[in-house]
């Protein structure tokens, strides 16, 4: 019977996977086997045929063809839960690989009845606004029929109204585990932002305003170290998220290395953001880079999550990688030998003992052998970086803090009288190294991007020779003391300070704000272009700014060009305050830009601004149309590439005292978010003058068994 009712469904082509059939609707399959019933007696081949069975036949079929097309699409979560309210240890949920992160997030909060959720699998966090498939969460046809196995960290308690709305969105939706439960769920409108985004929106704002004169020193000089321009914004957002991750793995508490792992993988993400866009080799150099792949492999161990081993193996390869290239190996090799004699060694061993530690449980996991030899080698480092509790009280009468005098007694190899002298030391220290970054400042960068050398400055002004001159060869020869000596013999000196100086289009020309809000609503472009044309032309020359913004590289005649700029420019300059519609409540009409900012709309015509109205103007070689669709709300099109922007009347001032209020709430976020982690000068301590406590806590739950 169902080898025959198989046939009929092929030769008819009849998807059951597909409406009508699924989701069934009603007796749409009824009506299919009544069909099949009267074709098959016909035919005479089976006799008699009972509905039931041709029903049951269709109904197997369906399925069958259903699960086929679910493995094809479904993403199965096997979730290992943290802090849920009611203390459920696993959830089992499936997903078409088209949900968004969002509606995953909600409905697994309904199931568990928690405030805030963080999802993490294989070192990434789930992303709300993209699709499981676009995050590169394979389905189960890909995993070979295995579900993906994630970390599901919950706090809080869900609010009662929440917690109904979930219910509900739960019981008519649930996930969506197989096409016949295609429906949606739906975030509550009042859904909270998590921190780290707020906090990478904070400083991504900050960034886009002028926190972009964030710097980053050496840990060990003390020197400011050049960021690559196009990786600037990203490594701030990195850094920051990486600090606050840091500071949460530094607490007690249960939570702690849960609350810091959603930092920490985020600041993973926004590092490899930076690799992207140019920064690699600048990376590879990052400290703090090898530093936060170890700890994310520290809080996956202080979570005993042995599901995510894979993703810590890979990334204890790269902390290995980088801490290779920091730490001599004849340094550690003495270093062992010290302290296999019951002595006391130096701070720079800890990322080496930290690696060795989380390897060698990594390896005991695997069963290798190779994890005893990393463990008893922890253990020994560990023991020699004890330092005796009575000096730590003698520096710390002395005014040194716990961190600072454990790193002092570490640095001076347990010496009490050389730590007290490096802690009265480091005041003078930091102020000698903020005085050089303040010159590094000063002196700029050369042409390959690094800082002029203060040091080689100073070494050529001891000759006689004065520092602008020596600075302006430095920049011109990349900090090569022996070029500089031949430019300063051959290139005279009005050149070279005119190459020292900076050029017009350099960032210290002063451009006129006012100048740069009339072309970018002239242009519709955004501000880093419109003012990069500005510094060109002096800061505030408009028509030569305009030429430069709307003549083509190929114009046959500039003169021409800048002509037909001057005019535009005129007429958007001219008196119009008949042509300006305006409120009696102030609004003017602005058009949207390119990621969301609203600039004041002037074309070089007048219009009214009401509904129904159309009006034309160029602005250079481009023909652009404004439509007026009501009295508020309208569109500006480009009539050679069809791009449109939204025009809306807006209130000026109310659009400028909101930016202001978001510039205070992003400094807010980072203030309350980030604490001093930014801040410190003396960061290298918090490695140096670790407690080591939760180290030596792994390693007895390891070493003994």
């Amino acid at each position: 019977m169902q080898d025959s009712i198989r046939q009929q469904v092929r030769s008819d082509k009849v998807q059951l996977w597909n409406p009508p059939y699924t989701p069934p609707e009603d007796g749409a399959l009824a009506r299919l086997a009544a069909t099949y019933i009267s074709r098959l007696a016909a035919e005479g081949g089976l006799h008699p045929i009972a509905e039931d069975e041709v029903l049951a036949a269709l109904e197997e079929l369906r399925k069958h063809a259903v699960a086929k097309l679910c493995a094809k699409t479904q993403v199965t979560l096997l979730g290992r839960v943290i802090g849920a309210p009611g203390g459920q240890k696993e959830l089992r949920a499936e997903f078409d690989c088209s949900t968004r992160g969002a509606e995953v997030r909600e409905w697994v909060r309904g199931r568990l009845q928690c405030g805030q959720l963080r999802v993490i699998t294989g070192g990434k966090s789930l992303q709300d606004d993209n699709s499981l498939s676009e995050q590169g969460w394979q389905c189960d046809m890909a995993r070979n029929g295995k579900p993906l196995k994630v970390m599901m960290l919950a706090t809080g308690e869900l609010p009662p109204a929440g917690a109904e709305a979930s219910t509900s969105a739960t019981a008519s939706a649930g996930p969506v585990a197989t096409a016949e439960t295609a429906s949606v769920v739906t975030v509550p409108a009042g859904a909270e932002q998590g921190t780290v985004a707020r906090i990478r929106e904070a400083a991504e704002r900050l960034v886009a305003e002028g926190f972009g004169d964030f710097e980053l020193s050496d840990a060990s000089t003390g020197r400011l170290v050049p960021i690559p321009d196009g990786a600037r914004q990203t490594l701030v957002v990195a850094i920051a998220l990486h600090a606050r991750g840091r500071a949460y793995l530094l607490e007690e508490g249960a939570d702690a290395a849960s609350n810091a792992l959603e930092f920490l993988v985020e600041a993973d993400h926004s590092f490899e953001r930076c690799r992207a866009q140019g920064a690699e080799l600048f990376l590879n150099q990052l400290a703090n880079y090898g530093e936060l792949q170890l700890d994310i492999c520290w809080a996956y161990a202080l979570l005993g999550d042995i599901d995510h081993l894979p993703d810590a193996e890979a990334r204890l390869a790269k902390a290995e990688s980088m801490i290779s290239r920091q730490a001599d190996k004849n340094f550690l090799t003495l270093a062992e030998v010290r302290a296999d004699q019951g002595q006391t060694i130096t701070p720079e061993a800890i990322p080496s003992v930290r690696l060795w530690l989380l390897r060698g449980i990594a390896r005991r996991f695997r069963g290798d052998l190779g994890a005893a030899t990393d463990l008893q080698r922890a253990r020994v480092f560990l023991a020699a970086l004890r330092v005796d509790d009575e000096s730590v009280a003698t520096l710390l009468s002395q005014g040194a803090s716990r961190v600072q005098a454990v790193a002092a007694l570490r640095r001076a190899q347990g010496n009490i009288d050389s730590a007290a002298a490096s802690v009265r030391a480091s005041t003078s220290q930091r102020e000698k190294a903020a005085q050089y970054r303040e010159k590094q400042r000063k002196f700029g960068n050369t042409k390959d991007g690094q800082y002029v050398d203060p040091d080689r400055v100073l070494q050529l002004t001891a000759m006689g020779i004065r520092e602008e001159l020596a600075v302006a060869a430095f920049k011109r020869t990349n900090n090569d003391i022996n070029e500089a000596l031949n430019v300063l013999q051959t290139v005279s000196e009005d050149e070279l300070l005119g190459e020292g100086k900076p050029h017009k289009e350099d960032a210290a020309v002063v451009v006129d704000d006012i100048v740069v809000t009339q072309l970018m609503s002239i242009t519709g472009l955004e501000k880093g272009p419109v003012e990069k044309a500005l510094r060109k032309v002096g800061g505030s020359d408009v028509e030569a700014a305009l030429v430069l913004l709307t003549t083509p590289l190929e114009a046959a005649d500039p003169v021409i060009a800048k002509t037909e700029a001057a005019d535009a420019v005129e007429a958007t300059l001219a008196d119009t305050s008949d042509g300006r519609p305006e409120d009696s409540d102030g609004r003017k009409w602005h058009v949207q830009l390119k990621g969301g900012a609203w600039k004041l709309f002037e074309p070089a015509v007048d219009f009214k601004g009401v509904a129904g109205e159309e009006v034309a103007y160029d602005v250079g070689h481009h023909r652009y149309r404004a439509v007026f669709t009501s009295a508020s709300e309208g569109y500006q099109e480009n009539l050679s590439s069809k791009a449109r922007r939204l025009l809306q009347k807006r209130d000026p001032d109310a659009e400028s005292a909101a930016r202001e209020r978001a510039m205070q709430e992003a400094r807010e976020v980072v203030k309350r978010e980030l604490g001093q982690c930014l801040g410190r000068r003396d960061m290298e301590d918090d490695v140096a003058g670790a407690s080591l406590e939760q180290e030596e806590m792994l390693l007895r739950q390891h070493f003994a068994s």
